[in-house]
Order: structure tokens, then C-alpha cells, then sequence
């Protein structure tokens, strides 16, 4: 997907599915809301997205670990924050 300019990325909750490559090379890119409808992220979804710092997902850690979000390829030095609680990359990936 070509969006040089796209800085933030709230999906509606009409969104199930994000798709492989769906934002890719998005490298503006800073922040990232995932409701709770989302069940699958694809693989590098956010591949090359490496001004992401933010993400913020309203999903459980065991929902969010059974998303595998490495395989999407967000950059590790993020904060992803998850209703109710808020946990690090690393703790989200220790979950499965």
C-alpha cells in the first residue's frame, strides 16, 4: 500500500481482518488502533512501519498473543497497550 502520509490508523469496528501487506511501508506511520473485532492481523501487515510507536489495541493479551503480532512486523521499541492493561512488546510475545 502506498501512504507515505498516513500518521495515524483508527480502524473502525467493522474491521475483522487486517490483511498481509495491508499497511506496508507505511513510514509516517506513528500510531495504530486495532479494536476488538480485529481477530487476525496478517502476515507483515505493518512491515517497513518503523515510526510506529504506538499501538493501541482493545483486546485481551492472550487475543492480541494469539494474533502473533511479529509476524506482522511492527517495530519492537513500540508500546502497544491493550484494555484493561498496558504491557510491553516482549510481555505480549511471552503470553502464548
Amino acid at each position: 500500500m502506498q501512504c507515505s502520509n498516513l500518521q495515524e490508523l483508527n480502524l473502525p469496528d467493522s474491521v475483522i481482518n487486517i490483511g498481509s501487506d495491508a499497511f506496508s511501508s507505511c513510514s509516517s506511520l506513528k500510531d495504530i488502533y486495532i479494536p476488538a473485532s480485529v481477530k487476525s492481523i496478517g502476515h507483515h501487515a505493518f512491515y517497513n512501519c518503523s515510526g510506529v510507536d504506538t499501538v493501541r489495541m482493545a483486546c485481551s493479551a492472550d487475543d492480541a498473543a494469539e494474533m502473533d503480532l511479529g509476524a506482522a512486523w511492527l517495530p519492537e521499541k513500540r508500546k502497544v497497550i491493550m484494555r484493561p492493561i498496558s504491557v510491553s512488546y516482549n510481555e505480549v510475545r511471552e503470553v502464548k
